[in-house]
Order: structure tokens, then C-alpha cells, then sequence
């Protein structure tokens, strides 16, 4: 339990498709779409330079919290294991902190085969996503008639397609991309509505445009009401 423990609270502050450390550590193209869009919103905020090599761990603690509804006590367990003695930590360091690979059966990229291999986005992949009638659902919304995801769906597209396509074969592999799902699902919960049956959706756009290009809108609000936390993370990972 203590090494699953360990394997999601990495995962989950590195990011769902962590890898070996990329030259640039602030670069706006790292493995990580979570790990990219939180530095680099401090940077356009102003709360960091772009060549910043540490920041204070409570710090990137509120700071995930208030932008993406990261739990507290999720955030603080990991960040303060990575800090020095000045209560700091290293950003670089931050990327990889256990040398994972970047995970297999992603939502968004291939299947990286070697640890130092950048997993890229499989547009091919995105594309099932947007046009398969399977994985979405039209809903009327305040007379506006868009696209939906349900949480079954995106599972639906994760197994059916992302993981039917990979070739996971160790817990490393199975921690993340069980947990992938459920860490997109809470990042997204302040958007979520119910149709008529009380089955919940949140707007396809927001996942679509996070998985292919690890943004969120300038407005984005944080789903700080009911967070992903480490409990909730850990049983996704157990019971799917």
C-alpha cells in the first residue's frame, strides 16, 4: 500500500505523463500538461521568472490548490518531502522525482519504449476522441446545444481504444492510467452539469483541448469544493 501510496502522489504532482527530464525545465512543452500549465500560469502571473530554479514549497502548494483544486494535504505530502532545509523546491528535481518513464495507455500519447523517449500527442488518437459518437453526448444547455463527456465515457474511450492499443505490463504502467481518468474528472469538477437521468458531464471542449494541447481557459475555475485527494485517487486506482 505505502509503494502505491508514493506511485500516485508522484504521478499525480509530476504530472499523468511524466517522463525523464527534459533539457528545459520550464519549457511549455514538457512531458506534463498538469506540471506546464501551473508554472506556466505563475510565470504570466508574475509569481515566478521563467528561469526560476526553486520555489517555495507552500507556495506551489496554494498555488495548485487556488488555480487547479489540487487537495492540500495531497500537494503538501509530496512537496514537502521534495523540499531542502530552506523549505524549497527544486523545479528541475520536481519533474521526475522517482525516474518514471512516461506512463503507457495515455489519453493523449503514445506509448513511449524507452525512458528518455518523449511521449508525444497522438492526434490520431484525439481525433477517435472528437469524431466517435461513443465517446460524447449533444446536451441543450441554457438553449446552446453542445458536446458533453460523461466520466463512463472517457472510461470507455480509455479502454476501448488508449489501453486496447498499449502494451502495459507492470504497476507501473496501471497506477497512472488508472488514475488518469479520475485526476481529469475532479480538475474539470466545477463544470460538471446533469442531464435529465442525473448522469454527469462536464464540456467536451475543456478535455479535448487539455489533452491536445495542456491548456485550460483564462477564466478556468478550480474545482475547489471537491477535490481529488489521495484517498479518492487511491481507490480509483484499486477498484477500475
Amino acid at each position: 500500500m505505502r509503494i502505491i501510496v508514493f506511485a500516485v502522489l508522484s504521478f499525480f504532482i509530476i504530472g499523468l505523463d511524466s517522463q525523464a527530464m527534459q533539457p528545459a525545465c520550464m519549457s511549455t512543452r514538457t512531458p506534463c500538461p498538469y506540471f506546464n500549465m501551473l508554472v506556466n500560469h505563475m510565470i504570466k502571473t508574475g509569481k515566478i521568472a521563467v528561469d526560476t530554479q526553486k520555489l517555495a514549497a507552500q507556495e506551489l502548494v496554494n498555488y495548485s490548490y487556488s488555480w487547479f483544486g489540487i487537495d492540500k494535504s495531497l500537494m503538501e505530502r509530496l512537496a514537502n518531502g521534495r523540499a531542502d532545509s530552506n523549505g524549497d523546491v527544486d523545479i528541475a528535481g520536481l519533474l521526475n522525482p522517482f525516474q518514471f518513464p512516461a506512463h503507457k495507455g495515455s489519453l493523449a500519447r503514445v506509448d513511449a519504449q524507452t525512458p528518455d523517449e518523449f511521449a508525444e500527442v497522438d492526434s490520431k488518437r484525439l481525433d477517435i476522441l472528437n469524431n466517435d459518437q461513443n465517446y460524447s453526448t449533444t446536451l441543450t444547455v441554457h438553449g446552446n446545444s453542445n458536446k458533453y463527456i460523461s466520466y463512463k465515457q472517457l472510461k470507455k474511450y480509455q479502454v476501448e481504444y488508449c489501453w486496447a492499443r498499449s502494451d502495459m505490463s507492470n504497476w507501473k504502467d496501471w497506477v497512472p492510467a488508472k488514475a488518469e481518468v479520475h485526476l481529469l474528472w475532479a480538475l474539470f469538477g466545477a463544470y460538471k452539469i446533469k442531464d435529465s437521468s442525473g448522469i454527469e458531464y462536464i464540456p467536451f471542449e475543456l478535455v479535448y483541448n487539455f489533452l491536445r494541447d495542456a491548456v485550460l481557459p483564462e477564466n478556468f475555475h478550480a474545482n475547489t469544493d471537491n477535490p481529488a485527494t489521495l484517498c479518492s485517487v487511491t481507490c480509483a486506482i484499486l477498484t477500475e
